[in-house]
């Protein structure tokens, strides 16, 4: 089986160069490689890094300026060759055996078009053990670890680490209208690419062997940085589950998530002096719904 491993990078040099590494040191036992990087306007020592990596990896190095990671997939898809099309990020970190573990579930479930591995958060030293187990860190920190069997499921797996076979990805593309580009957008470009191609008849399996760890930076641990994420965390789910159409609006947006902002805002106000997991789980309510509401007024403006 001949596997294409794709990766949009902008301005994260160092981290590439840890997740090529990791790929250097995969088991493949007679898989045919093929490696894509797509360069999405990195002004840092990216180029250089994927020169080096050139002479250890089977690696097509591309570029495009325009940003967006996902038109930036979208360049590496037209370029990709594999049989089965691996998708994941620069700043994830391989077990040695993933790429071997995602084309054996593959040969196991022929019938399934997509296969998801499990993310585990490599978290840094100073994060707070209960910001590390918490439910939210599953959308946070994009933690996929769920304690099932390798088999069919319904759940979509995540970006950094899931596969598709690319007879199901002939014509599919990624939705260049939303996912990352910037430090404001709607995330869920994966999920809408999995449940296209899910809505197509494609059966989904999880592979709990493909294992891969998640580089979280020290920024991302505080609040700041994931109530930013709780915004378009919104974003995306408004996009994903729309809204009730019998609903009465005001401002774009539907009178009832007005009143869960406000009551959730008030919540958050009366949770600062608690401590900050009562701070964090209050304000990252907060901050979905004003991404939420936020997505709703785009929608509407675009309508007009």
């Amino acid at each position: 089986m001949k596997l294409s491993v794709l990766i949009a990078t902008r301005n994260r040099s160092e981290q590439l160069r840890q997740t090529l590494s990791h790929l250097v040191r995969q088991r493949l036992d007679g898989i045919t490689l093929q490696v894509v990087v797509v360069d999405n306007g990195s002004t840092d020592s990216t180029p250089a890094v994927l020169e080096t990596a050139k002479e250890q990896l089977p690696l097509v190095p591309l570029r495009e300026p325009a940003p967006g990671k996902n038109r930036a997939l979208n360049r590496a898809l037209d370029e990709a060759s594999g049989e089965l099309i691996v998708f994941t990020d620069d700043d994830v970190l391989p077990a040695e055996d993933w790429l071997l573990n995602l084309a054996r579930a593959a040969n196991r479930w022929r019938d399934c078009s997509i296969i998801g591995g499990s993310i585990e958060p490599l978290f840094p030293e100073s994060t707070p053990s209960w910001l590390e187990a918490h439910p939210l860190s599953v959308p946070a920190f994009c933690r996929f670890q769920p304690d099932l069997p390798e088999g069919p499921i319904a759940l979509l797996p995540f970006g950094g680490n899931f596969a598709a076979r690319s007879v199901a990805l002939d014509g599919v593309h990624f939705s260049e209208r939303i996912g990352p580009a910037g430090s404001d957008y709607a995330m869920g470009s994966e999920s809408d690419l999995l449940q296209r191609l899910k809505d197509r008849g494609g059966a989904i399996v999880y592979a709990p062997a493909a294992t891969v760890r998640h580089v979280i930076r020290k920024e991302q641990v505080t609040n700041r940085w994931l109530f930013g994420r709780a915004f378009r965390f919104g974003r995306g789910e408004r996009r994903r589950e729309g809204v009730n159409p019998a609903a009465a609006y005001l401002f774009g947006a539907p009178r009832y998530l007005w009143r869960m902002a406000a009551s959730a805002c008030l919540r958050y106000m009366v949770s600062i002096p608690r401590g900050r997991r009562q701070r964090f789980e209050a304000g990252w309510r907060w901050h979905y719904l004003r991404g939420f509401i936020a997505e709703c007024q785009f929608i509407s403006r675009a309508l007009d």
